[in-house]
């Protein structure tokens, strides 16, 4: 995926901001899946967590003039709506009567909902980077390897494993916060 992911997200981005006519659909084929994913996770339900993934863009579009790239990511700002939109949707569902045998919402810590989606932005930003800092990054997080034995398995030198470490790092805080592309140190 590579730079080329960073540009097509400044382009949906710039197109969303700018209110053209696809500007919505571009942001929804782009990030849609995301917000659904934080909203079935969220409220345990395929049918309201669709509604409340249209309520979430529905509403980002009426307020992107209020929207600043220096913040943020939009895909982090959509999540922020998703977030603001499950609660509400939480109170009506508590608010509305229903049968005593019914299913009722699947409770959740409003802790681990931020968690959720904290955990999907980075996985996005992983995605962006190359294979080789990928991987690297995978095997220190996730696998909680050292880079030593990193270098070992992916059969490569130390060095390029520091290297692709600090890189991997600087290009996630990047893309986390909406300033840059791989490669890019500061």
């Amino acid at each position: 995926m590579g730079p080329g992911h960073d540009d097509v997200d400044r382009r949906v981005t710039t197109a969303f901001v700018a209110g053209g006519d696809d500007g919505l659909a571009q942001a929804y084929d782009r990030w849609g899946a995301l917000v659904f994913t934080y909203c079935v996770r969220s409220l345990g339900d395929r049918a309201q967590a669709a509604d409340v993934t249209q309520e979430t863009f529905l509403a980002a579009w009426r307020s992107r003039p209020r929207f600043d790239t220096s913040r943020g990511t939009l895909p982090g700002w959509l999540l922020g709506i998703a977030r603001f939109k499950v609660l509400e949707a939480r109170r009506r569902a508590v608010a509305t009567p229903r049968p005593v045998d019914g299913p009722g919402p699947t409770p959740t810590v409003a802790g681990a909902e931020d968690g959720l989606a904290e955990r999907l932005l980075v996985a996005q930003a992983l995605a962006s980077l190359p294979d080789r800092p990928r991987a690297v990054l995978e095997q220190t997080f996730y696998a909680q390897r050292t880079q030593t034995e990193i270098a070992a398995e992916l059969d490569l030198p130390l060095g390029t494993v520091k290297s692709d470490l600090r890189r991997g790092l600087a290009a996630l805080r990047a893309h986390l916060h909406g300033l840059g592309e791989w490669g890019s140190d500061g």
